[in-house]
Formats: C-alpha cells, sequence, structure tokens
C-alpha cells in the first residue's frame, strides 16, 4: 500500500488524526501494511498529506498505544510484528436484540 494513496477530508466531521489513525488501522489488518514494514516518519507523511505533524504524531501515539505499530528511538515507526491476539481474532457480528 502506498501511503499517499488514500486521502484525508477537513470537512468531515471525523478529526483528520482519527482519518488517519482508521486508515492506517485499517491496512495494518488488512495486510496492506506487513508486519515489520517502516512508516513514514511523522514529517514526511504530513508533509505528503498536507496536514499538520501533530496530526500524524497523534494517529502513531494511537497506534503504538494500541499495539499495531512499535517505536524504534533513532529507527522510526514500524508496524508490530505480533499483534495483540484480540485483534486477530474476527468476532461474529451480534444480532440485533428487539423488544417485543
Amino acid at each position: 500500500m502506498h501511503l499517499a494513496l488514500f486521502t484525508l477530508d477537513a470537512r468531515a466531521t471525523t478529526p483528520l488524526h482519527r482519518q488517519l489513525y482508521d486508515a492506517l488501522r485499517a491496512a495494518i489488518l488488512g495486510g496492506q501494511l506487513a508486519a515489520g514494514a517502516r512508516l513514514p516518519s511523522t514529517r514526511a507523511l504530513a508533509a505528503r498529506l498536507a496536514v499538520s505533524r501533530n496530526t500524524v504524531l497523534d494517529a502513531y501515539a494511537q497506534l503504538l498505544a494500541e499495539g499495531y505499530v512499535e517505536g524504534q528511538v533513532g529507527s522510526g515507526t514500524f508496524v508490530a510484528r505480533v499483534l495483540p491476539d484480540d485483534l486477530l481474532q474476527v468476532r461474529p457480528a451480534q444480532p440485533p436484540t428487539t423488544t417485543p
């Protein structure tokens, strides 16, 4: 997956950092970003997407907190080689409950 292929919508009600987080998370879970793949630097990605570096920092921080990526000081941010087990299990959809 080429990260420049997705776009962010500044007019959307969803904050830009959340849009970026959602796109990266989907790419990781969908296999477009492979385990161990290096993500662009926050400065480079911010420039590509024409957003604030803080937008990218916030998205990366959330991905890091949830175990989708790993940071290596001086080396960059990488897709986690091992995702937490609960992220890998597909949960069946719960049918909606109706009240009589």
